[in-house]
């Protein structure tokens, strides 16, 4: 895990060490945090730690910039004495927010802990998608997502695998039956119905409910209405 602070310069390196103990950082300063945001285009992080000084007002902003425009993790370090930092920094896509002094490196650690094992997640499930995209590029694996009006779109997979035989597909889900074996249709045919017909119903939320069939799962709102399928 890689970590970057950008920081006020009157902050003390001493405190930055007692609090990160045995982990490992980069720190920058700068007049101003949102000065340091470009220092992000010259490396590879996952964290992003703004410890700006009493009088710079522009941590707001770079959290948002950093958010957005890199997608990585912020916390801030607010200098001592800034009221109502902890509320604007979260509403502004910071994951946690602490006073520099008053935070306590047991507390710091378990943040940090927190988001070590989010960036491994992260990067397993790039990996997953990585290869994904490797197997559908070698013409091995093909998948599709439908709209809610039941419109289909199907991946540059399907096109590997079907060639010049792409143009008999249309946004009809019902239009890759034509490519299946005889003997495959009742098969075909049986999970399409489990899948648009029966399928089993997941509850997600309140609001949120999915039901998922043999060819995936369809995202629905309310009383089952679906607005998304995917494979």
């Amino acid at each position: 895990m890689r970590i970057l602070i950008l920081a006020g310069k009157a902050l003390d390196k001493e405190q930055v060490d007692r609090l990160f103990g045995d982990t490992e950082y980069e720190m920058v300063r700068y007049s101003s945090v949102s000065r340091g945001v470009r220092r992000l285009d010259k490396g590879l992080w996952n964290i992003v730690i703004l410890a700006p000084g009493p009088e710079d007002t522009t941590w707001c902003r770079a959290i948002t910039r950093i958010r957005e425009e890199y997608g990585l993790s912020v916390i801030l370090l607010a200098a001592k004495g800034v009221a109502g930092v902890e509320e604007q920094a979260l509403e502004a896509g910071a994951v946690d927010a602490f006073e520099f002094g008053s935070v306590t490196p047991k507390e710091f650690a378990r943040t940090l802990r927190l988001l070590n094992r989010q960036v491994e997640l992260e990067t397993k499930s790039a990996g997953g998608h990585t290869m994904a995209d490797w197997i559908e590029k070698t013409g091995r694996l093909g998948s599709w997502e439908m709209d809610a009006e039941g419109r289909t779109t199907w991946s540059d997979g399907f096109r590997e695998i079907l060639g010049d035989a792409m143009g008999l597909l249309s946004e009809e889900f019902t239009s890759i039956r034509q490519f299946v074996l005889p003997e495959d249709l009742e098969i075909y045919d049986a999970a399409n119905r489990a899948t648009f017909e029966q399928g089993w119903r997941l509850i997600l939320s309140t609001v949120s409910r999915a039901w998922m069939g043999e060819f995936g799962i369809c995202t629905c709102i309310g009383g089952w209405n679906l607005i998304r399928a995917a494979m």
